[in-house]
């Protein structure tokens, strides 16, 4: 299920408060959260539209500032940037910070996963919260970060793929089992156990579209016990 929302909210009572006394009154921010088995869209004050992933936090201002566009991120989102080159867009996580004009890009930092940045159109700046790390990204091209692998960019990424969850599609390429479980727990909003722990780490290459339902995914029909438990698990 889907939500979209627009970005017409008013203004808190103590913000009201200070106007009536001819003062500037601070930014008002405001929090999306997006519980798991949903996603969310809604449109920012400068005309970006942002697509929010299930178990996703966004905070952002009413308005912004005069200096830039700053947002807070944890979670999944696939942002369209309205252009503005005098107002750079900034959208800050935990351990990075990504700065466009205007652009689109999808940007993925759950707690405790690695971080994931691919770009579809445009340019982005990548930079460690330290400011040690940064990397300019060009279209097609996808950034990661982990504790365990430190940056790996990866170049000729499908962003059409990256971004099939706004659809309510999932795509893995050659991924953990561990990762692949963890966005079926957050797009079904439930809790999977793997009994074999030495499997978390085999990759596996899937498809599973919008009306695929729990059951469907973890048992997929096959022609064989041995393809059911295989490396392939197209549905």
């Amino acid at each position: 299920e889907i939500y979209t929302l627009s970005l017409h909210d008013a203004l808190p009572i103590w913000s009201a408060y200070y106007l009536l006394r001819n003062k500037t009154p601070p930014l008002a921010m405001n929090t999306i959260e997006v519980p798991v088995g949903q996603r969310a869209s809604l449109l920012l004050s400068d005309g970006t539209k942002v697509w929010l992933n299930a178990g996703s936090t966004l905070s952002y201002p009413s308005a912004f500032g005069e200096k830039n566009r700053l947002v807070s991120l944890i979670g999944e989102a696939f942002f369209e940037v309205a252009h503005d080159t005098d107002k750079p867009f900034v959208v800050q996580s935990d351990r990075m910070y990504v700065e466009v004009k205007g652009t689109k890009f999808c940007m993925k930092t759950y707690p405790e996963e690695k971080v994931v940045v691919t770009l579809a159109e445009g340019s982005v700046q990548v930079s460690s919260i330290d400011a040690g790390y940064r990397a300019m990204l060009k279209p097609n091209e996808q950034i990661s970060y982990s504790e365990q692998e430190g940056w790996v960019l990866t170049e000729n990424v499908d962003t059409e793929l990256t971004r099939s969850w706004i659809h309510g599609e999932l795509y893995f390429v050659e991924q953990p089992l561990s990762e692949i479980t963890k966005s079926l727990e957050r797009h079904f909003g439930v809790r999977i156990q793997i009994r074999n722990p030495l499997s978390t780490n085999d990759t596996y290459t899937c498809h599973f579209r919008e009306t695929d339902s729990l059951e469907q995914v973890l048992f997929p029909p096959t022609r064989s016990e041995e393809r059911r438990v295989g490396k392939e698990c197209r549905s």
